[in-house]
């Protein structure tokens, strides 16, 4: 069987207006229009070609205090560290409320060597910093820990014409959030824990993704010595987009009532991928875009049956090459009163690269391969090694189900009709992006989502009515369950639906199908 038609959505392009706020730019002369925003949950990042403001082509952070209706500077201390293709590296530390950094920073030179080295075709792609910006407040003993990542393209910091000269986060720290406490702790940790594999070959190549930059930053504000603390877990190698996991039980339902399974995956346009920050204190969101190229994913649609996959409990996935990374940053500093004093800390999850020259794979996992890892490995390094509820029971929403002849308990809508001799259940997820883009690598923020269908030809129609500097980016992906109408009331299935879009930073759904129950016996609705 084929799967049903890709259904068409509505479309509906809904244009967000760009607010920047220049009265916090003190620091420019004359207040020049950045040529792209991006707003963030606890800023905004601007773009500017301008040479008016009074500091060096580079980065420029600006730090506020929220405090009820007052927004005004304070001094903070700012971290900023810098993504290769496989590590994170540190660049520079400042304690201010503003810190620049120019782009002929030493650190910042190694970095963007290391993406030409990677993929010297810089208009490609962009890569990004990690700006962490902690404020104490010495009296009560109380600090705040935001996370920033800021994309940028390589080209900016070589110096192509036409360049970014200046990237500005203004980024504000709201007061009434939850703090963390500043505790005094008897010694600094060393080193992080070990990744302990349930393969013996993983899957991953793993390794500790902080690298040493070739300038050690270093700072000192008075009787103040701090001591940022960046553990980083990295893995290579295939990085999942969807996938299907099924139970013993529905082997057996295969081979006894010809149940079977079908996906069809489409990725293509230009595509972010999202970091995402968890913080000790209970906060978790969005920081900023870690990654971003053109990819076009368009594999062939697969019958996991008919394939002869369904033979034994496993998983079919499709998947990209790329590392990504989860880093643990926590700060501490010392003064001789109270020697070393906890601050706080946060974790993230981010995409660092992907391959440009082995782009998409797909196969089987009967215990050895991403999927398995993922089960195995990832999340319990995230929860009992960092703290991180990654892929826990509030990610999976108890979809649909069909028990012996009729539609079971469950929290969404899941298409169905018969097709002939076989009757079919499906689940599309799909949209489409516009980005309006700030430089021949698009930077931009996304102006609406529109479902399409068929999605190759209005790909096409839409291009030719976008503005220059316009990119696109489509997702679909199908999952059909089907079986024979004479079989109808001899079989069960409970489809459970795993959103890991903010672990991986893009849009990525395991679809999880027992015979008996929902996965984990959990009932949620709200993944």
């Amino acid at each position: 069987m084929v799967m049903g038609l890709r259904v068409g959505w509505l479309l509906v392009l809904v244009i967000a207006a760009l607010s920047v706020v220049f009265s916090v730019l003190s620091f420019v002369r004359a207040q020049p229009s950045p040529v792209g925003s991006l707003r963030l949950p606890h800023g905004v990042i601007s773009y500017y070609s301008s040479t008016s403001i009074s500091v060096s082509p580079g980065l420029v952070v600006r730090v506020y205090a929220i405090n009820g209706s007052r927004i005004y500077p304070v001094q903070a201390f700012v971290a900023v560290y810098g993504l290769t293709p496989r590590h994170i590296v540190p660049i520079a530390y400042g304690f201010s409320s503003m810190v620049s950094v120019p782009f002929n920073n030493t650190n910042w030179l190694f970095i963007a060597n290391r993406w030409l080295s990677f993929n010297p075709s810089v208009n490609e792609y962009n890569t990004s910093l990690l700006v962490f910006i902690t404020y104490i407040d010495f009296t009560r003993n109380e600090s705040w820990i935001e996370a920033y990542s800021v994309p940028y393209n390589i080209g900016w910091v070589m110096g192509n014409p036409g360049r970014i000269k200046y990237i500005v986060l203004t980024a504000y720290i709201n007061l009434s959030s939850k703090p963390f406490r500043v505790v005094p702790v008897k010694q600094l940790p060393q080193g992080q824990p070990v990744i302990n594999s349930a393969s013996k070959d993983p899957v991953y190549t793993e390794y500790n993704c902080v690298e040493q930059s070739p300038t050690a930053p270093k700072l000192t504000n008075g009787p103040y010595i701090y001591y940022p603390i960046l553990n980083c877990y990295g893995f290579t190698g295939p990085i999942p987009l969807d996938w299907i996991t099924w139970s013993q039980g529905i082997t057996n339902e295969y081979k006894n009532y010809g149940l079977d399974f079908l996906i069809d995956v489409f990725y293509s346009g230009r595509f972010t991928w999202d970091a995402v920050g968890y913080y000790e204190n209970g906060g978790f969101s969005t920081i900023g875009t870690s990654y971003q190229a053109s990819v076009n994913w368009n594999p062939p649609i697969m019958d996991i049956g008919d394939s002869g996959y369904l033979t034994q409990p496993g998983s079919f996935y499709f998947a990209y090459d790329g590392s990504f990374a989860l880093a643990n940053y926590t700060e501490y500093y010392y003064n001789i009163h109270t020697g070393y004093v906890y601050v706080g800390n946060v974790v993230i999850s981010e995409v660092i690269s992907v391959s440009s020259t082995s782009w998409f794979v797909y196969g089987t996992d009967y215990g050895n391969g991403p999927i398995s890892y993922i089960y195995k490995v990832l999340i319990l390094l995230a929860e009992q090694g960092l703290g991180y509820p990654a892929l826990n029971k509030s990610t999976i929403v108890t979809y649909a189900s069909w028990v012996y002849g009729r539609q079971g308990p469950g929290c969404g809508v899941i298409s169905s009709e018969p097709i002939s001799s076989f009757y079919a259940w499906w689940l599309t997820l799909e949209s489409l992006t516009t980005t309006y883009g700030v430089s021949p690598a698009q930077l931009g923020v996304t102006l609406g989502t529109i479902g399409v269908e068929p999605a190759e030809i209005l790909l096409d129609l839409i291009g030719l009515t976008l503005p220059p500097n316009t990119s696109i980016s489509l997702i679909h992906t199908e999952f059909e369950i089907e079986a024979p109408t004479n079989n109808l009331y001899h079989i069960a299935w409970y489809l459970s639906l795993i959103n890991a879009s903010d672990v991986f930073g893009i849009s990525t759904f395991g679809f999880i199908v027992n015979a008996t129950n929902y996965y984990q016996g959990a009932y949620n609705c709200n993944g």
